[in-house]
């Protein structure tokens, strides 16, 4: 017993010899030899250590300039922090450190390894210290990043952190910076950066999606339906949202347009299939209006029949109270045009006539049995006689 209790003393004494003597390594020696001490000291001695290291980098780094060794001692202070050494210090002893670090960023500007080193330790530290100057950051950052700097590095790091931590204004700046065409060399970390920051700027996207802008409405919009294919969590209720209001925005631009692009048709289509998928019935309305829009768009040979069909039949869950009235009368007009011996759509008229049946609304009687007394092809005669004998009375 006796042994074993010389031996732990004996531990101990080394121990804090050596601790002792990390101490006076970083108090006497040069940088290196700071460095050294930094990166072989733990517990209290860490801290006290790093502290040290970070007030000597400060106050020394505009006098020494671009060194490399003052570089290194800076890496080795900031790897030194950790979440488990933050615990016991004071809030105001953590919003001091988090000023120290956001002070050397700004000092190391000539220093990818520096910064990016901050940046990973602010996200590794996040749950300890009050994240808000960090944001404010790396926001700051991201709003005045030069382009033409070579810095990519650094702003694929801010972007990381960006997906972490980011708040709505960073969405902003984000998307601002997206959109230029010379950031093609980050352009991948700046769009998982905004899908990863949608879910907490619906009225960033709802604002973009109102701009007039066609671009700026298939950007948003493209971008919140890869994010609902990667991320099967997304809010449903976001993306219908998003969709509906992107479906109206596409038609009060064909409204005051006199030119109709297959982008903004595209757009149109792509927003019905996530309300009909979704069974959106809150755009209702939306969605028979959208009804009259097609039409039109099919008429001028700008979408296909097989494209106005399933608009057509989107009604169906959409609209499925609403949509009878139009309906029937849509299907009185195709009557008519066969009556004069114009031609008319199988595949239209078809996904009328199964998209009445299938509602079961006995008001649509009248325009079905008189389907079936003209001279159509067989199978629509038969779907017209199908969906009379499913009516409700």
């Amino acid at each position: 017993m006796k042994k074993i209790l010389a031996s732990l003393l004996l531990i101990f004494s080394i121990s804090a010899l050596f601790a002792e003597s990390q101490i006076i390594n970083f108090i006497k020696g040069n940088i290196n030899d700071k460095t050294l001490a930094v990166r072989e000291a733990s517990g209290e001695d860490a801290k006290w250590l790093s502290n040290q290291a970070l007030a000597f980098i400060i106050q020394n780094k505009k006098i020494l300039g671009n060194d490399r060794d003052l570089e290194a001692l800076a890496v080795a202070a900031i790897i030194s922090i950790t979440p488990e050494n933050l615990k016991s210090l004071s809030v105001n002893d953590k919003n001091f450190l988090v000023e120290e670090l956001i002070q050397l960023f700004d000092l190391f500007e000539d220093s990818n390894t520096v910064q990016i080193s901050i940046i990973s330790k602010f996200i590794a530290i996040k749950e300890e210290i009050n994240i808000t100057p960090v944001i404010s950051l790396l926001n700051s950052y991201i709003e005045n990043y030069d382009l033409e700097s070579n810095k990519n590095s650094v702003a694929k790091s801010v972007l990381s952190a960006l997906q972490v931590i980011g708040t709505e204004e960073s969405f902003n700046h984000v998307y601002k910076l997206w959109n230029d065409p010379k950031c093609e060399n980050i352009k991948n970390d700046l769009q998982n950066t905004l899908i990863a920051l949608i879910p907490l700027s619906m009225t960033e996207v709802l604002n973009i999606v109102h701009k007039d802008n066609i671009k700026d409405l298939s950007n948003i919009f493209y971008l919140v339906f890869d994010l609902s294919i990667k991320n099967p969590k997304f809010s449903t209720n976001s993306l219908c949202e998003i969709a509906e209001n992107v479906l109206n925005e596409s038609i009060i631009i064909i409204e005051n347009s006199s030119k109709i692009t297959s982008e903004l048709i595209s757009i149109q289509l792509d927003a019905i299939k996530i309300l009909n998928e979704n069974k959106w019935t809150r755009a209702s309305g939306l969605a028979l209006t959208f009804f009259n829009v097609a039409q039109k768009e099919y008429e001028a040979g700008l979408i296909s029949e097989d494209d106005f069909s399933y608009v057509i039949e989107s009604l169906l869950n959409l609209a499925p109270i609403y949509a009878v009235s139009p309906l029937t009368g849509y299907l009185e007009v195709l009557n008519n045009q066969k009556e004069n011996n114009a031609d008319v759509s199988t595949v239209v008229i078809l996904s009328v006539i199964n998209t009445l049946g299938a509602i079961g609304d006995k008001s649509a009687f009248d325009s079905l049995l008189a389907t079936t007394l003209l001279f159509y092809p067989e199978e629509v005669l038969t779907a017209a006689r199908n969906a009379l004998s499913g009516l409700r009375w």
